[in-house]
């Protein structure tokens, strides 16, 4: 008897966990996933601080031929680049352009997805056939060659790379929505607020959604890392964010011709976009795993 009550207990206790308490507690337990969120938020901080820490026209575009290519120092922990600029000064500040570009893309990307999708799972027919042959379409071309493409045929320009970023990720944010979306939509609670009257809006909003966007956000978070990866690349193809803006793909560009004579001017911006990427990848792996059922005990 006693056992039972006590199995009783901890299953009300069990129960009062929200959806994300049960996902902390066991995203907590997974120690690289949370090593990988430290990094990531220091790096966030430390990015979007670059104005508190750096002026731009003195500190980021300012050439001074006294530095050039100047090997790490005491003065300059990173080194100079070929024109004599702080390297750790335009990496900070270039992460920043990095984030928010990646951010504003993704959320974007996020919102048309979201519309695109449920449209397409909730009404089907036309609307859903319309939608996804556009989207497979997209799909059948690669999305760095599409992105390569559009960022040819405009002017390259930090507004323009966002919309081409966001343009990349739309197909399978909206792919990934619809398949989450058509698994809640026959749901019995669906069917008892159609039978009280709801509208579609309010059922989309408050029902089919917020259920439908948990496995999501995984992807989402990968997403981030897909984007950074693709600014880095356009910006190192001429494609992206230009002279004398800092971007990791740009200063590797400017940096790869000086390798023998100067190799921290390609090196350090390379690692910082490498540790990011991995910071992401593993907080993406981290939630899957944390958002994953057969995970709870």
């Amino acid at each position: 008897m006693e056992n039972n009550t006590a199995a009783t207990g901890s299953r009300s206790e069990y129960k009062k966990h929200s959806l994300w308490t049960d996902v902390w507690i066991r995203l907590r337990k997974n120690t690289i996933a949370v090593i990988a969120i430290i990094v990531f938020l220091c790096i966030l901080i430390v990015c979007l601080s670059a104005p508190l820490i750096y002026d731009y026209d003195e500190d980021i575009v300012q050439p001074d031929i006294s530095r050039q290519m100047q090997a790490p120092s005491k003065e300059h922990i990173l080194g100079c680049d070929e024109i004599g600029r702080d390297i750790l000064a335009r990496i900070i500040w270039g992460g920043r352009i990095t984030i928010i570009v990646s951010f504003c893309a993704l959320g974007i990307a996020f919102i048309i997805g979201i519309v695109l999708g449920t449209v397409a799972a909730f009404y089907g027919g036309w609307a859903e056939t319309i939608i996804m042959r556009i989207i497979d379409i997209i799909m059948s071309v690669p999305s760095v060659l599409l992105m390569i493409t559009l960022a040819t045929l405009i002017k390259p320009s930090i507004p323009n790379l966002t919309f081409v970023v966001a343009f990349g990720l739309i197909p399978n944010q909206a792919r990934i929505i619809r398949g989450q979306a058509l698994q809640v939509i026959d749901q019995e609670f669906i069917k008892a607020a159609r039978v009280q009257g709801a509208s579609d809006f309010r059922i989309i909003v408050n029902h089919i959604l917020p259920n439908a966007l948990s496995p999501i956000i995984t992807t989402t978070i990968l997403d981030i890392a897909y984007a950074v990866m693709t600014i880095s690349t356009l910006s190192f193809l001429g494609l992206g964010v230009q002279q004398p803006n800092p971007e990791w793909g740009t200063m590797l560009n400017s940096g790869r011709q000086y390798l023998r004579q100067a190799w921290h001017m390609s090196t350090f911006p390379g690692v910082a976009l490498t540790i990011t990427l991995m910071a992401l990848t593993l907080i993406g792996d981290g939630l899957r795993d944390a958002l994953d059922p057969r995970m709870k005990r």
